[in-house]
């Protein structure tokens, strides 16, 4: 069996689209019309570049866990500038500190499960593809 390298398992095309689709979403939902759809993002997210990245589960795992990092803080800090903006205090920041980083690690283990459905959506994809890949073999 061959070791898969860190170079090989992380592909930064489907993060960076995963990582998009959660901002959007974050934006669009949270910013604009109140209602927070953030952790169906991040899920949506994480199935999206499991099913992109293929390979095998811990591809996807690892590029979930990467998407979940990178959309999670870039998201918190969107909040914070929110919040700021609102008038918040500094003070106030300060004490909802361990509720943000709580978020952040609820948006990894979301986008980390994603990944993990992707992975599964995409090999059931392909096993049914080889499946009719099969099937249309023509006879002599």
């Amino acid at each position: 069996m061959v070791q898969d390298t860190i170079k090989d398992i992380i592909m930064w095309r489907p993060i960076i689209i995963a990582t998009a689709i959660v901002v959007a979403i974050y934006f669009v939902s949270d910013m604009l019309s109140g209602q927070s759809l953030l952790f169906s993002g991040f899920l949506l997210a994480g199935i999206a570049v499991g099913f992109m990245v293929g390979g095998n589960i811990k591809a996807g795992l690892i590029n979930g866990a990467i998407t979940g990092v990178i959309a999670g803080i870039i998201t918190t800090i969107m909040l914070i500038i929110y919040l700021l903006i609102e008038g918040l205090s500094a003070s106030v920041m300060g004490s909802i500190g361990g509720t943000l980083a709580m978020y952040i690690a609820v948006e990894i283990v979301i986008a980390i499960a994603g990944g993990a459905i992707g992975f599964f959506i995409n090999s059931e994809t392909e096993f049914a593809n080889e499946e009719n890949d099969e099937s249309e073999i023509p006879e002599n």
